[in-house]
């Protein structure tokens, strides 16, 4: 069973907005309080973690193509491509693949904010992840459109 802790006072819940960038604005303290601890809760069930690699080793680890070993909350440990690294707003994301589904047609792609040079990934709460995933299509339908304009085979890279 995994402990999870939880705020109970507004400046514990400042200190966490902050750290996770929560919006504080037009939040009353026990409003705050409530979506921090919901944050922290929700983190803590669907986070994979990376299994026994360090801060150092996680810097070199995010490059693009190059495979994480993951942990879900069932304490499995599955392999994860790394896709892609962006930028939505102020924040950086990952968009990783399981290694077992990306031959697939069609496979799930997992989204994350990342702090570059910081171990841990951040689960993303419902309306970040829709945010995050419309900016990620956008800016792969673009990435698209600019190889066709310059003559490369988005499929082949030819």
């Amino acid at each position: 069973m995994k402990m999870v802790g939880l705020v109970d006072s507004y400046e514990e819940a400042l200190i966490y907005a902050e750290k996770y960038n929560v919006d504080i604005l037009e939040k009353k303290p026990m409003e705050l309080i409530l979506a921090i601890n919901e944050y922290l809760t929700l983190e803590a069930i669907t986070l994979p973690q990376p299994a026994g690699i360090s801060g150092e080793e996680l810097k070199e680890k995010l490059e693009l193509e190059d495979i994480l070993i993951l942990q879900d909350e069932d304490g499995n440990q599955n392999p994860y491509r790394l896709r892609d690294r962006f930028q939505v707003e102020e924040n950086s994301y990952v968009s990783l693949v399981r290694t077992d589904q990306e031959k697939n047609s069609e496979y799930d792609v997992y989204f994350y904010r990342w702090v570059p040079g910081d171990l841990q990934l951040f689960a993303l709460k419902e309306d970040e992840w829709i945010k995050v995933e419309k900016s990620y299509q956008l800016q792969r339908e673009q990435h698209k459109e600019s190889e066709l304009e310059n003559g490369i085979d988005t499929e082949s890279g030819e």
